[in-house]
């Protein structure tokens, strides 16, 4: 029975979260796909305990949550970045990815590595379930990473509608309004 009620903290986490990422992306459809990278991570890294028969106790039940809440991390930097592009400035789909992955994709990189770090020391204990947490959540964030640049870009193209560009001859390019907006879609 503790285990059992141990295991809902991932999905408690989700709960909490979706709704926030929903309200921060302002459109239902995104907010429910942008959790699709943040669950992959925690999926991966539960098969590879099951895999590799890493039994569940207090630190490795840690994982899910946490990751949970590193990977949402990247996500926000993804979708506020690619909402600003596709969205606000006009751009298609396709250059909307690149763009972000161009700009936000630099932070996500970085944001992976510090953490990556971090694990890193955990490896080095002498308690085999602090070293064993630390392999479980570097595993899971530079999973969450991949899911962040490969799997968040491929829904976005697959399901936002108007998968061309928008600016075209018809309709030049939107006016920036300031440097800021310069920065985000060049």
């Amino acid at each position: 029975m503790r285990v059992r009620q141990r295991t809902v903290a991932p999905v408690i986490a989700f709960i909490v979260i979706t709704p926030l990422m929903i309200l921060m992306v302002r459109n239902l459809k995104r907010g429910l796909v942008s959790m699709i990278p943040n669950l992959a991570p925690v999926l991966i890294t539960l098969g590879i305990m099951g895999w590799a028969d890493i039994q569940l106790d207090a630190f490795s039940l840690l994982v899910g949550c946490l990751i949970i809440g590193l990977a949402v991390d990247d996500t926000i930097h993804f979708m506020h970045g690619f909402g600003r592009c596709y969205y606000e400035e006009q751009r298609g789909v396709v250059e909307s990815v690149r763009q972000t992955l161009m700009t936000s994709g630099a932070a996500m990189l970085f944001t992976t590595l510090v953490l990556l770090a971090g694990c890193v020391s955990f490896t080095f204990s002498y308690m085999e379930n602090i070293s064993t947490f630390g392999i479980l959540v570097g595993i899971a964030i530079a999973t969450a990473f991949l899911a962040d640049v490969i799997l968040a870009p491929a829904l976005m193209v697959v399901l936002t509608p108007g998968k061309g560009a928008r600016v075209g001859p018809d309709r030049p390019d939107p006016p920036f309004s300031s440097p800021r907006d310069r920065r985000w879609c060049r």
